[in-house]
């Protein structure tokens, strides 16, 4: 749902969790929801903004990893915005529960994008994301009316408290 209220107790990053290996993808979940295959290891992370890079060897996890990152996303003025998520290997964008962006794939950096039209709020939002071989980046930009395609900067984005 669309809130008008700054959530209470947030931070301004999302939160995150980052574990090895593959994660069933299921970018049409009505929640959000993806299951990784090995949790036996799991890393917490607070980012903001999304402009994350791995090298081969400087990733929390030797390649293949996957990650999931939530929390609440302001959107200062109604109208029609712009979002795109560059990632290596794989993504998915959710806002307000629905899949925004389905960027499953594996491969070198690529982009894909997508124009929503949204109200002023704060909408829940959530980030997947799958590294399968070797380096990965995952970075989420946007582009609200009449301002130029930026990284989503921290000041629009909450953790849940």
């Amino acid at each position: 749902h669309v809130d008008q209220r700054v959530p209470q107790g947030g931070t301004r990053v999302l939160a995150g969790v980052i574990t090895p290996g593959l994660c069933l993808q299921n970018a049409s979940s009505a929640d959000a929801d993806a299951t990784f295959l090995n949790t036996t290891r799991v890393v917490p992370r607070r980012d903001a903004p999304i402009a994350l890079a791995w090298a081969n060897d400087s990733g929390p996890f030797p390649a293949p990893f996957g990650g999931i990152w939530t929390g609440v996303l302001c959107v200062p003025v109604a109208g029609l915005y712009s979002f795109a998520l560059e990632s290596d290997d794989g993504s998915a964008l959710y806002l307000d529960g629905r899949p925004v962006i389905d960027h499953w794939r594996s491969g070198g950096p690529a982009r894909k994008d997508v124009a929503v039209i949204l109200s002023r709020g704060f909408y829940p939002i959530a980030l997947h994301y799958e590294n399968t071989l070797n380096s990965g980046i995952l970075r989420l930009f946007w582009s609200p009316p009449d301002v130029a395609e930026e990284i989503v900067p921290p000041e629009y984005l909450f953790s849940r408290p």
